[in-house]
C-alpha cells in the first residue's frame, strides 16, 4: 500500500505491527498539518491574486471597450474629423 521504507514503517507503526516511536509519529503528523497550513495559506493567497487579476483584466475591458469606438472613427474619419475629434477629448 504505501510505498519507500518510511511509508512501510509508518504504515506498520499504525497498525500495531512495529515498535516505531510514537513521538516521531506525533512529530511527522506535526510536521505535515504544519505544511498544510502553509499550503491552505498559499491557496488563500493565489485565490486573491487572481480575483484580483480578474478585476483588473475587467476593468482593461471596460477601457478598451470605451476607446476602441473613437479609435475606429478617428481611423476612418477626414484630417478634419481627426482634429474634431482629439479636440472633443481634450
Amino acid at each position: 500500500m504505501q510505498t519507500g521504507r518510511a511509508g512501510v514503517s509508518v504504515y506498520k507503526a499504525i497498525r500495531g505491527e512495529s515498535t516505531w516511536d510514537s513521538r516521531l509519529m506525533n512529530e511527522l503528523i506535526g510536521d505535515t498539518r504544519t505544511k498544510l497550513t502553509e499550503l491552505e495559506a498559499e491557496i488563500a493567497s493565489a485565490e486573491q491574486t487572481h480575483a484580483d487579476t480578474d478585476r483588473t483584466a475587467a476593468e482593461l475591458r471596460a477601457k478598451y471597450d470605451r476607446v476602441l469606438p473613437w479609435a475606429d472613427m478617428f481611423d476612418s474619419s477626414t484630417t478634419e474629423g481627426g482634429k474634431i475629434l482629439v479636440s472633443a477629448s481634450k
